[in-house]
């Protein structure tokens, strides 16, 4: 389904209505029954379905009686949506972005640290952050490199880090937290 409406795109780069409507997809749910995978509030979800189903995201499959009032199904309208970028207010993972510098920033902490700029062993310039305090064994890093590659050596390394996020993203879910993380390769459009 292509999606022209600006309401609807945006709907669509909100993480948590996207997630509901992608769950959506291929399956038939009551709210309640979203509410249990989501693990968020039934009234809190109730709201974001109404809001998905007025913008014709996702549809009522059918109703289910029961003792009292009777329980909507919901389907997503279709099997995939496409967003042009010209009807985009920002960017899909404009919140996921600012979400990863906060949690970032957070487990930093409020230190004097900054960052270091100097060259590796190799010659090769780098930055790093360098707090003032003991160093802390932390589950979080923020990593950048400059690498001179060929487009070939660019394309393995991105299908080599794909794959293993794909491989960790089904291996066996760790029960403590979620943690974002954001892989990013282009060329530069300038030279240093």
């Amino acid at each position: 389904m292509q999606v022209t409406d600006v309401r609807a795109a945006a709907a669509l780069s909100h993480p948590m209505r996207r997630r509901l409507l992608l769950l959506l997809v291929g399956h038939e749910r009551s709210v309640a029954e979203l509410a249990v995978i989501m693990q968020l509030e039934l009234k809190y979800l109730h709201y974001h379905a109404g809001a998905l189903l007025k913008l014709g995201l996702i549809v009522i499959a059918h109703e289910r009686a029961r003792p009292g009032r009777r329980v909507k199904v919901y389907r997503a309208a279709a099997e995939s949506f496409f967003v042009p970028g010209r009807v985009m207010a920002a960017g899909p993972f404009t919140a996921l972005h600012a979400e990863l510098r906060d949690s970032l920033a957070k487990v930093r902490g409020p230190s004097r640290g900054g960052i270091l700029y100097d060259v590796d062993e190799h010659d090769e310039p780098r930055m790093r952050y360098k707090g003032n305090s003991a160093p802390k064994l932390l589950a979080a890093a923020e990593v950048w490199q400059v690498l001179r590659l060929s487009r070939a050596q660019a394309l393995r390394l991105t299908q080599e880090i794909s794959g293993r996020l794909k491989a960790q993203r089904h291996a066996e879910r760790g029960t403590e937290q979620d943690y974002l993380l954001h892989f990013a390769l282009a060329p530069r459009l300038r030279s240093t």
